[in-house]
């Protein structure tokens, strides 16, 4: 099945990575099936499993990563870029009060 995988563990991401990308690739259902690590450090691993035209896209700044699963239809990806770049630098620059809201949320 094509998605998003993310592991988290206590134990270093190193120590446990080729089970990791042996449990990633056992979602490989057919030859037009990869597996792809998109982001990973010694806390968490986040790939994902898809065929070629399974829509998973980038958006990265100097301060936040995204990874957006699926389509948003009716807009052409430059302006996507730009209205998370929007939200994103509001969430930085209001950090309290978007504390505020999720917790309150």
């Amino acid at each position: 099945m094509p998605g998003i995988s993310l592991y988290t563990i206590r134990k270093k991401i190193k120590q446990n990575g080729n089970f990791i990308l042996r449990s990633i690739n056992l979602l490989i259902h057919d030859d037009n099936y990869e597996s792809e690590v998109l982001l990973t450090n010694n806390l968490y691993f986040l790939a994902c499993t898809r065929y070629p035209e399974y829509p998973i896209t980038i958006f990265e700044n100097d301060k936040v990563w995204i990874c957006l699963e699926g389509i948003i239809y009716n807009k052409e990806s430059s302006q996507t870029n730009r209205e998370l770049n929007h939200l994103l630098t509001g969430i930085y620059e209001n950090w309290p009060l978007t504390i505020k809201l999720l917790v309150g949320y």
